[in-house]
């Protein structure tokens, strides 16, 4: 039934930073804008490499005081690289700042995590052979290597 992952969107606040961000910064691609029905700013629509997209929508306000980072909803996105500490050095010439830095995940990848500039956390992944995203195992349950034999 479903086919894949078609899009991202976030609510934003100031379009030229975000615009500068995800375009600019990480690469994507600013393919069209589409105004609301009275006439007022509305959608920008970002392509990433792999033919997905992001949408931004004008209007965003501050974000909810932080909780424990466990409220339901919005959680991050992940954008996936070829080589992470390459595109580590890459985000941080570029000025980013790397909010966690390089380190394996629990499910074996290599990740850091970066924020965008609303601060919705943004995880940057370098998928490694035999990783259970590439070959789910058989039975559909993966144990990470800290928890076997536990």
């Amino acid at each position: 039934m479903i086919k894949g992952l078609m899009h991202v969107a976030f609510w934003v606040k100031d379009m030229e930073r975000m615009l500068d961000f995800y375009v600019n910064v990480l690469g994507m691609e600013k393919i069209f804008e589409m105004a609301n029905v009275d006439g007022t700013p509305g959608t920008v629509y970002l392509r990433t490499p792999d033919q997905r997209y992001i949408e931004l929508f004008h209007g965003g306000t501050d974000r909810a005081a932080a909780g424990d980072g466990r409220a339901a909803g919005y959680s991050h996105l992940c954008l996936e690289v070829e080589d992470i500490h390459a595109a580590a050095l890459e985000l941080e010439a570029r000025g980013v700042k790397l909010r966690v830095k390089e380190r394996q995940g629990r499910a074996g990848n290599i990740q850091c995590w970066i924020d965008d500039p609303d601060g919705n956390p943004i995880e940057v992944m370098q998928l490694l052979p035999g990783s259970p995203v590439l070959v789910p195992p058989a039975d559909g349950i993966f144990v990470p290597e800290d928890q076997k034999g536990k």
